[in-house]
């Protein structure tokens, strides 16, 4: 049911959430050649941490759940790290 892959979507992006402000807070302003890149890989290992979080409480095995409600979130959090990379990671 829907209701459950929505779930565990808005889930893994609340879950998700914490890693991510922590890492932008923690690099702030440290990569001078690469900012983005360093944004993406931040907000995928965000993104994952949220999914590992949200694979221990939820029973759904479908791939189709799992690519939505688990998957979607690292892809996500990787493409927001990208769009905010160069101005959390830039130097100036």
């Amino acid at each position: 049911p829907w209701a459950t892959n929505v779930g565990c979507l808005v889930t893994t992006l609340l879950l998700s959430v914490a890693p991510f402000v922590t890492f932008l807070v923690l690099r702030r302003g440290s990569d001078p050649v690469h900012p983005r890149a360093l944004g993406a890989a931040l907000g995928a290992a965000a993104g994952a941490w949220g999914g590992v979080l949200i694979d221990v409480h939820c029973p759904a095995t479908h791939w189709l759940h799992v690519a939505f409600a688990h998957v979607l979130p690292i892809l996500v959090f990787a493409a927001l790290g990208a769009l905010t990379g160069k101005r959390a990671f830039g130097v100036r």
